[in-house]
């Protein structure tokens, strides 16, 4: 699965924390940073329940119930 995500490894924090609040300029394209976040399990998406995205990131805004797979949310 294709991904915007690029990670980027520095030697100091400071220009770590330097480079998060400039973000990544490339031409005129602006591509925000953000810290990583240190997580041993797999990122699972509410909504769709599919694996290596979170909800606020989901193409598909579709939820999905994770007791039968229908179209719909558990309530």
């Amino acid at each position: 699965m294709p991904t915007r995500t690029m990670k980027i490894i520095f030697n100091d924090s400071q220009n770590r924390n330097a480079f998060i609040q400039t973000s990544l300029q490339i031409d005129s394209m602006h591509f925000p940073a953000e810290p990583a976040m240190q997580n041993n399990k797999p990122v699972q998406c509410y909504l769709c329940l599919q694996y290596n995205h979170m909800a606020k990131y989901c193409k598909t805004k579709q939820q999905v119930c994770a007791r039968c797979g229908g179209k719909h949310h558990v309530d």
